[in-house]
Parts: structure tokens; C-alpha cells; sequence
């Protein structure tokens, strides 16, 4: 891995660019993306609520708690807003996992239902199982 390539300016889809970084080989996550580029976008010239959206992953410092970091996001949110207005209007942030990112409400209704659907034919199994044991029980109690 050449760290020397850090800083050098390049093209990627035709537009220029600099190397910020470089990850360790094979690291692919969280979308196998092999290569990161910054927005080119022109927010002034971009309705609000039409542009795009960033994913920003970190991880919390020990004992910082999920609110404590939904609170720290939305004041500094809030702080950007005040300070820039035209682009930062109605900006918002959500704290969240990776699981509850990559989930949509659509597939944990899907998911629900196949839990319940499951769950059920499970039960009536058991039910099954139960009653074969309780007719065995009822059999071995005549030859006696």
C-alpha cells in the first residue's frame, strides 16, 4: 500500500479530485464501496428537502449513551442552521445502528409477519407432539 499517493490530485468519472485516505485492503464497508468521493453538488442551487443525504458512522466514546449523542447531534445541527441559514435549513440527523439503517418499515412488516407465521407453526408442532405422547400414554396405560 503506497501512503505517498495521500494528497495527490486524480480523476474519478471525470471529475478532479484529492486522495484524502486510504483504507486497509479489502475493506469494503458498510456498502462494499471501493471508492468514497465528496459531494460535488451546488447546495445553494438545490431546493431544500431535494438534495441529497449523508451517512456518517462513528462509533460512541465509552458511556456515552444513544440519546446523549441524538441531543449532541441535533445541538450542533441546530448550531449550523443558525449559522447557515440558506444551506442548512431544516437539516435534521438521526442516531441510529447499522441494522436500523439498512432496515426499512416495509421489511420489518414483512419480517413480523414471517416471525408470527413461524411461531405459529411451531406451536401447532408442539401441540402435535404432545397429543402423539399423550395418546402413547393412554395406550400403555390399558396393557397394564
Amino acid at each position: 500500500m503506497d501512503r505517498d499517493v495521500i494528497g495527490r490530485e486524480v480523476r474519478v468519472n471525470g471529475e478532479p479530485g484529492t486522495i484524502l485516505g486510504i483504507m486497509p485492503e479489502g475493506f469494503k464497508w458498510p456498502q462494499n464501496h471501493e471508492v468514497s468521493v465528496a459531494f460535488t453538488d451546488d447546495p445553494l442551487a438545490t431546493a431544500c428537502g431535494e438534495g441529497r443525504f449523508a451517512n456518517v458512522y462513528g462509533r460512541l466514546k465509552d458511556g456515552v449513551t444513544r440519546e446523549q449523542a441524538a441531543l449532541d447531534m441535533a445541538s450542533i445541527t441546530r448550531q449550523l442552521e443558525q449559522e447557515y441559514p440558506e444551506t442548512n435549513k431544516g437539516i435534521g440527523t438521526r442516531v441510529e445502528t447499522p441494522i436500523e439503517s439498512n432496515m426499512n418499515p416495509q421489511l420489518n412488516l414483512i419480517f413480523s409477519a414471517m416471525m408470527v407465521a413461524v411461531i405459529s407453526v411451531l406451536l401447532v408442532a408442539c401441540a402435535n407432539v404432545a397429543n402423539l405422547l399423550l395418546a402413547r400414554a393412554a395406550m400403555r396405560t390399558r396393557e397394564a
